[in-house]
């Protein structure tokens, strides 16, 4: 199994804008070789903001019809508050690091 980032973020979040390109680049060096995924989960108020601020990221997301059900319990369950921030996941799906984004900065 792959060890799983969930990043929580929205195209109208100013931090979030900031935050997206220095993960983009991490991902971009390291996630063939540690084995490693990131999963957006937005936090727009649209479907057409989060299209267009999706196409600036390299990795996959979460569909936007499952943002207000899975995407609302995922951001509870890794005990999230604010945005931008990553929350890491082992491959057998337990929260091993829920404030990851301080670690990537």
């Amino acid at each position: 199994g792959k060890y799983i980032g969930l990043y929580f973020s929205a195209s109208w979040c100013g931090g979030c804008r900031k935050y997206t390109p220095m993960l983009a680049k991490l991902y971009n060096k390291i996630h063939e070789d540690k084995n490693w995924e990131v999963i957006w989960v937005t936090h727009d108020h649209n479907e057409p903001d989060a299209d267009k601020y999706f196409k600036e990221m390299p990795w996959i997301r979460l569909p936007w019809n499952q943002i207000d059900t899975r995407g609302k319990s995922m951001f509870k369950l890794t005990k999230q508050k604010f945005i931008p921030t990553i929350a890491m996941i082992d491959p057998t799906f337990k929260v091993i690091n829920p404030e990851a984004s301080e670690d990537i900065e």
